[in-house]
């Protein structure tokens, strides 16, 4: 065995060295829990913001192909204002609460988007018993 060729110094060097990685790790561990913590509370006031905020807020991914993804998030304002369950609108995407006729004026609207990284577009939601509301769309 390779230990046994080390002398005595070696081995007290070995295990000084050994120490110093666990205090190493252990600094490691306490900026983790650190910044977990941090996370955990920016969290959190996302979230009082998010559905807290008296505006619907709808997040959805757009491809570059300028093809909508279904809502990944929205907050209850959104629910309210469409009269949909969280579940039902999370299985949609914004074409689908569009008025049919602002669909394909929409194309444009996200190229735009796409071109600038900001666009303001002013557009009609069909609610779920049919009512048309008028959004700004940001």
């Amino acid at each position: 065995m390779k230990d046994k060729e080390k002398s005595k110094e070696d081995l007290i060097a070995d295990i000084a060295a050994l120490r110093q990685r666990i205090v190493n790790l252990e600094k490691l561990d306490d900026q983790h829990s650190k910044l977990e913590k941090e996370l955990f509370t920016c969290a959190e006031r996302y979230h009082i913001l998010f559905d807290n905020a008296n505006d619907a807020i709808f997040v959805h991914a757009i491809s570059k192909e300028q093809e909508f993804g279904v809502f990944v998030e929205l907050n209850e304002t959104a629910c309210t204002m469409l009269g949909y369950s969280r579940d039902d609108l999370l299985k949609k995407n914004p074409l689908d609460i569009l008025d049919l006729e602002e669909r394909g004026t929409m194309k444009s609207c996200v190229q735009r988007l796409l071109d600038t990284q900001h666009a303001v577009i002013q557009g009609t939601f069909v609610t779920k018993d049919h009512k048309h509301v008028p959004v700004e769309l940001s």
